[in-house]
């Protein structure tokens, strides 16, 4: 709520503070003392317009600071300065801050109705969240279901878009392992394997050298050597009995013999494998060649390639995974997609019938606040967001529609309805969705425009019941709207050195009847004058004892 407000150097204000009461303030003075003043310089704290003219003549700047009490006790001052120079400044707590800043927190702080531009209640959004509000818990419960089904699905929707996204970047990657795989897998690599051909290679192209080494050799140990040798070990080996000498000579010749027979198997056969392999040469190289082209295209050895192709064999498991999550993916959207529109159809239906009811009530209330002749009607609208997907607040938008008579036709109520009408308009809708939620300070002007007698009381006593909820401003010229305040606040135009200057006072007791005698159009305070707006503070107090009770 606005606790207090303080204005510096604002059009004809010079110094004005003025402090509020949480509930219901009434604002009256003379025409031209001030009163429309007072309500700019609000609006400025709300990141209204700023204008230089309204700058006091012969100051250098028109300030407006506001101390806010918020619904957890906290406070919060907001300031807008506005040079003669064009120049301006805003603050929040003390802290510089832009007037979009200001605006944003002051749309939170405060609510315009009537000739301001603050009004809430011309936006869409807002008009829908009024509708849904009067639904009740039905409508809230199904809106809550619906907005839990799309959080659901758009994080579904984010899920299923980042996986094409890699699934698209991948396709050509998947098609190259495919075709890496296969001329890897043709080959039938084995670990080790250039190692071994270029081993054989360099054995056969000495293969005759190493044929005629090798025979040599076998002639040199086998045969009539290795008989030899096989001989003298049987011949010592019988005369060894009870010699340990000659026993261990016996030893020696027979393993010397087993070592030369061993050697004359391996000499012939590996001249026999040279004989062998020999025929197989080319093939060797070839072999060899293709291994070495392999490596040199991957940059790596016979034992790289074989892991390149495990590799390559696990990744392209894991891209043919994705295909069938996507597959999965996309079901669960369209399964998800389902909910979200059955959810919305179904908070369509309770919103019509909703907007139904609530039109007829709304119609009713104009009619009751002498707008006799006024038709008042709810349009929907579906939404088509250019992503395809519903929004936040289901599948369609509402737009109050609004005429006040005369023939006049229906037509969005920011177009069809004047300062004092919109201000009613929002009167009577606050009066059919019930007591405000208290998170703003609600100011109406121009609120009393062509009304009087019966219909101005039924006007104040809505307005007090708004403000047993949440803190009203309200500037009035009619004392039966005066006589229901809290606190009323009377601007007053005084003159010094030629030049009006405007003040604030909190009426009490006789001042406050005097004020409410004159605002009856009493030309003096006759006793007469002065009981009657004791009278019409008196009723007033009951009826709103009635309506707060």
């Amino acid at each position: 709520m606005l606790s207090e407000l303080r204005i510096t150097n604002f059009a004809h204000i010079g110094e004005l503070s003025i402090s509020f009461h949480p509930q219901f303030n009434i604002i009256t003075g003379e025409t031209g003392a001030g009163k429309s003043m007072v309500i700019d310089a609000i609006d400025l704290l709300a990141g209204g317009k700023a204008d230089t003219s309204r700058v006091k003549q012969g100051s250098e700047f028109a300030e407006v600071e506001g101390l806010f009490v918020r619904g957890d006790g906290g406070e919060c001052v907001l300031m807008r300065r506005i040079g003669a120079d064009g120049k301006g400044r805003a603050q929040i707590d003390g802290a510089l801050a832009t007037v979009k800043q200001l605006s944003v927190l002051g749309s939170e702080l405060l609510e315009f109705h009537g000739q301001h531009g603050q009004l809430a209640l011309l936006h869409r959004k807002e008009q829908l969240a009024a509708i849904d509000r009067f639904g009740g818990e039905a409508l809230a419960a199904r809106k809550a279901a619906y907005r839990l089904a799309l959080g659901a699905l758009k994080k579904k929707h984010d899920e299923l878009e980042a996986l094409k996204s890699i699934c698209a970047e991948k396709a050509g990657r998947e098609d190259f392992l495919r075709w890496r795989l296969r001329e890897l897998d043709n080959v039938g690599l084995k670990s080790g394997e250039d190692k071994d051909l270029a081993e054989k290679i360099g054995r056969l192209k000495r293969s005759a050298e190493l044929f005629g080494i090798a025979m040599d050799a076998h002639q040199s140990v086998g045969g009539a050597p290795l008989e030899a040798v096989q001989s003298a070990a049987k011949h010592v080996g019988a005369a060894a009995s009870g010699d340990a000498a000659l026993e261990s000579l016996g030893e020696l010749l027979e393993r010397s013999a087993a070592d030369l027979e061993e050697a004359a198997r391996m000499l012939r056969e590996y001249s026999e494998g040279l004989r062998a392999d020999a025929d197989r040469l080319d093939d060797f190289q070839s072999r060899l060649f293709l291994l070495r082209d392999l490596m040199k295209k991957y940059d790596t050895d016979t034992d790289g390639l074989i892991d390149l192709i495990e590799r390559d064999g696990e990744e392209l498991a894991r891209l043919e995974s994705s295909e069938s999550d996507l597959n999965n993916l996309e079901r669960d959207v369209a399964k998800l997609a389902g909910e979200v529109e059955a959810a919305a159809a179904e908070m369509s239906a309770l919103r019509s019938a909703a907007a139904e009811t609530f039109s007829a009530r709304v119609a009713e209330q104009l009619r009751d606040l002498a707008l006799k002749d006024a038709r008042f009607s709810i349009e929907f609208k579906p939404l088509i967001p250019a992503s395809g997907r519903l929004g936040e607040d289901g599948s369609e938008t509402a737009e109050f529609l609004f005429s006040a008579g005369g023939g006049e036709p229906l037509l969005p109520l920011a177009r069809a309805a004047s300062g004092g009408e919109l201000a009613r308009v929002m009167l009577a809708v606050k009066t059919v969705l019930g007591r405000a939620a208290g998170t703003a300070t609600m100011v109406f002007d121009e609120i009393d425009s062509g009304v009087g007698g019966q219909t101005a009381v039924r006007v104040g006593e809505r307005l007090a019941a708004l403000a047993h909820g949440s803190q009203v401003v309200c500037v009035t010229h009619l004392p039966q709207i005066a006589a229901f305040a809290d606190c009323h606040v009377s601007i007053r135009k005084d003159w010094k050195e030629g030049r009006a200057i405007a003040r604030a006072e909190i009426l009490q007791g006789e001042e406050r009847l005097g004020e409410l005698a004159r605002l009856g159009g009493s030309l003096n305070e006759s006793s007469i004058s002065v009981e009657n707006a004791r009278r019409l503070i008196d009723q007033a107090q009951e009826r709103k004892a009635t309506v707060n009770s």
